[in-house]
Formats: structure tokens, C-alpha cells, sequence
């Protein structure tokens, strides 16, 4: 799923002004994410680093095509429900213990940027469901508190591990390694919170 991206990272005179790749690739699954499919020149933003830094207009045409189909690539994918985490995810959480990991917290990063720059959607469709499904609302929020809570939790464990000393929660600590290996199934929910929030977003407009 990252090979359109791993290439375009291979030319450091291209990328040196984006966030780094694993920041991008959650930035895109999380823009892919969102109940309403934000448009280019909304979540475009959202990978670069140093905006000053960028040469001239046909370098960013360039940089912005590459980007855009790897965006194509990764909504197809989660609109067919295939494997969309890249695999230093899975591989991080795979085996008990490993838990810090730069380019798992950079891509947590990444997907909660894209949620808080979408929280509008978000909000809108919660507060559509709110009116139509109270109940089913209830059920759905805290399956997405859930998921955010386990997203903020290791895209930063260093932080993570000096709040749970600072209040001695030495059992958060202990649990942390077999906690980290639920990640992927916390974004598979996210994403299926998403997808059942489609429908209550009205005119929905969708990159095909």
C-alpha cells in the first residue's frame, strides 16, 4: 500500500518540506477515514512541514500528484475493506514488548490530525444520528473514545509512560506492551464508526 509513497520519499529534494512518511501515510488513512471525504486542497495541507520551502509551482504539482494518487490508492482500499495500516504497525504490536516505535507514533500522529481537522464532519454526523438514534449514538461514541483514547496513548508513549509514573499507574505501564497489540483492531472499529456515520451525512461527495 506504500509503495507509491516510498518512492516519492527516495528524492529527499522533494520530501524534505513534508512531514515525514509515516506522519503522511496517517494523515492520508485518516483524511480517507473521515464520514465525508475531505477534497484536495483540504487535506494537501496537512503533509507539509515547511511551507516556505517549497521551490516552485511545477515542484508542487508534482509532489501533489504523487500524494493525490497515493490518496486514491489508500480510499480504495479502505472503501473495499482490504488492509490499509502499513505493516510497521502490525510489525510493532506483533510481538509483546515492543511499543515505542517513531514511525507508529508518527503515523498516530498523523491519523489524529486528520480527525481533529475533520471534527466538523464528525460532529455533524454525530449530531444527526443523535436526533434520528440516540441509543445507537451512545454505543458508537464510546466505541470512538475508545479508539482516539488508543491512537493519543502511543503517539506518544514516551509521554504516556511519564504520566502513567507520575501517577503511579504501575499497572498501565505493565499492560502497555499487550495493550498496544489491540491498535489494529482499534482502527478497524474507527474505521467502521466512520462507515456507519456515512449515512447520516446528507449530499455526500466522495474522491473516486
Amino acid at each position: 500500500m506504500t509503495t507509491q509513497l516510498s518512492q516519492l520519499y527516495q528524492s529527499n529534494k522533494d520530501t524534505f518540506f513534508l512531514h515525514s512518511q509515516a506522519y503522511v501515510e496517517g494523515v492520508v488513512i485518516g483524511a480517507c477515514a473521515s464520514p465525508e471525504i475531505p477534497l484536495p486542497d483540504v487535506w494537501l495541507p496537512w503533509t507539509i512541514k515547511l511551507h516556505n520551502k517549497i521551490e516552485n509551482n511545477a515542484q508542487a504539482d508534482r509532489i501533489f500528484e504523487k500524494l493525490f494518487n497515493y490518496f486514491r490508492q489508500v480510499l480504495a482500499g479502505v472503501k473495499q475493506n482490504k488492509e490499509v495500516l502499513p505493516k510497521y504497525i502490525v510489525e510493532s504490536v506483533s510481538e509483546e514488548g515492543i511499543i515505542e516505535n517513531r514511525a507508529m507514533e508518527d503515523f498516530l500522529s498523523g491519523v489524529l490530525l486528520a480527525h481533529q481537522a475533520s471534527e466538523s464532519t464528525w460532529r455533524l454526523a454525530w449530531d444527526n444520528m443523535a436526533k434520528k438514534e440516540p441509543e445507537k449514538m451512545q454505543t458508537y461514541t464510546k466505541r470512538l473514545k475508545h479508539c482516539l483514547m488508543m491512537f493519543s496513548t502511543f503517539a506518544n508513549v514516551e509521554q504516556t509512560l511519564a504520566k502513567a509514573e507520575k501517577l503511579n499507574n504501575h499497572g498501565l505501564i505493565e499492560k502497555l506492551p499487550k495493550i498496544a497489540k489491540s491498535l489494529p483492531d482499534a482502527f478497524n472499529t474507527y474505521l467502521s464508526v466512520s462507515d456507519t456515520l456515512v449515512e447520516y451525512l446528507p449530499n455526500q461527495f466522495e474522491t473516486q
